[in-house]
């Protein structure tokens, strides 16, 4: 089973360890989703583990940023990388074996250099100035675009849980708000196997 847990501020939805209860009790394995690129597994583990959630360790964790890491892998052999999140999000491009340079940081001269650009995430970023970098960079380059978080749940966690036949349930508490749930899946095709309000039923 993939869990994308919903969040409200900084920390999960009140009542979500009845769900590690029900899982553990059933012995179902679990994995958590989440288009958090702005901080590796470990760290993203240790803000579970801080919420009282003990069962989600590094191991458990599938982010978007170690999804834009395997492209950046198989796909750019060498140099320097331009991304755009914190300095913690760094760490998807590292792991690849990449140099990585907040786009922020990027000195135009230097574009000729830079191999891919990689949307982590927009956490503290001056969004004129990233903007503005970016733009220019991709007018200088012609490279990859990745984008890590788009934050389309059909489009993206639905749509993949469906490829690859792992159940999937939309819960309402999160991007897609009940009032256009309907009219999205219409309009796209993509159907989750399960629609709860909440997280909690």
């Amino acid at each position: 089973m993939i869990l994308q847990l919903s969040v409200d501020s900084h920390s999960v939805i009140s009542g979500i360890d009845s769900t590690f209860t029900f899982l553990r009790q059933r012995d179902i394995d679990f994995y958590i989703l989440t288009n958090d690129a702005a901080r590796a597994p470990l760290e993203l583990a240790s803000a579970y583990l801080e919420a009282g959630l003990a069962e989600v360790t590094e191991e458990k964790i599938i982010s978007s940023g170690m999804l834009a890491c395997e492209y950046l892998r198989n796909k750019i052999r060498s140099g320097p990388v331009a991304f755009v999140g914190t300095d913690a999000s760094a760490h998807y491009v590292e792991t690849a074996g990449l140099t990585a340079i907040s786009i922020q940081d990027l000195e135009l001269d230097d574009a000729a250099e830079i191999q891919a650009l990689v949307f982590l995430d927009d956490e503290g970023c001056h969004w004129e100035k990233t903007l503005n970098h970016s733009v220019n960079l991709l007018r200088a380059r012609n490279i990859p675009v990745i984008v890590a978080n788009t934050d389309a749940t059909l489009e993206t966690d639905i749509m993949g849980g469906n490829h690859f036949g792992i159940d999937t349930a939309l819960v309402l508490t999160g991007n897609t708000p009940q009032r256009d749930a309907r009219l999205m899946m219409e309009a796209t095709g993509i159907l989750p196997d399960y629609v709860f309000a909440s997280v909690l039923e």
